[in-house]
């Protein structure tokens, strides 16, 4: 069951300032059940044993800020905030390791704020697209009273990242656009990952955030109208490379 609902709003321009301004607030709620009996027989159960309820919440907004600075300069701001809570029953035990009963609640707080400057030197021939992006996350996983005390594991962490990324555009002429890309980003383990059970994927609570490091670059070619039928058409191609450590999967 899974349950999200999210309030927008845009103001253009207020108060005759060259700028837009975007909102969202939003909330999540998932619930989900996994159940695997015992099925006995010659090879035994597929899965151990487990029936767990699970229900994820989540609460978040962010603010888009996007304007015209001179004739050169589009720079942009996101400011975004969230927090999220996993709750977890495990109504059967897994032995023995885990007694049956309610995990404690595992809670992540998220904060960010990107900024961007397109950057137009030449009118719209040009376009220069720096970015960095600081994301701040705070985890209060308590030990678990379920788990025997030397498998106990737990505690409030906080950490933060930079992700610079930067674009490039130019229109040579003739329909022929070049563009490339190059950055890094950082992608945090989430809840489902690190603690959830759903029988074919189990959380790995010692995930570490994954980190890409990508690049790509290539050209957009469009062509002239070739008749009432076909009135516009175009090539485009592209080459990716994208390296990654630590990569959840």
């Amino acid at each position: 069951l899974r349950q999200l609902v999210h309030l927008d709003g845009t103001l253009t321009q207020p108060a005759g300032l060259p700028v837009d301004v975007e909102a969202r607030v939003y909330g999540l709620e998932q619930r989900q059940t996994f159940k695997a009996p015992f099925e006995g027989g010659q090879g035994g159960s597929v899965f151990p044993v487990t029936d767990t309820d699970q229900q994820t919440t989540a609460v978040g907004g962010q603010t888009l800020v996007r304007g015209a600075l001179g004739p050169h300069h589009v720079p942009g701001l996101l400011l975004a905030a969230s927090r999220e809570l996993l709750a977890e029953v495990d109504h059967v035990p897994v032995f023995p390791v885990l007694q049956p009963g309610a995990a404690p609640d595992r809670t992540r707080i998220r904060g960010t704020v990107a900024v961007e400057d397109e950057v137009l030197p030449f009118g719209e021939r040009v376009s220069f697209v720096p970015a960095l992006r600081w994301e701040i996350v705070r985890d209060d996983f308590p030990a678990d009273p379920r788990v025997a005390p030397a498998l106990r594991t737990g505690g409030t962490s906080v950490e933060d990242f930079f992700s610079p990324h930067c674009g490039l555009r130019v229109e040579v002429g003739r329909g022929l656009t070049l563009l490339g890309n190059v950055g890094r980003y950082t992608r945090v383990p989430n809840l489902e990952e690190l603690f959830g059970d759903r029988g074919v994927v189990v959380g790995n609570p010692d995930l570490k955030p994954e980190v890409a490091r990508t690049g790509d670059v290539g050209f957009r070619l469009a062509l002239p109208a070739l008749g009432r039928v076909v009135t516009g058409a175009g090539l485009e191609a592209a080459f990716f490379d994208n390296q990654i450590d630590d990569l959840i999967v």
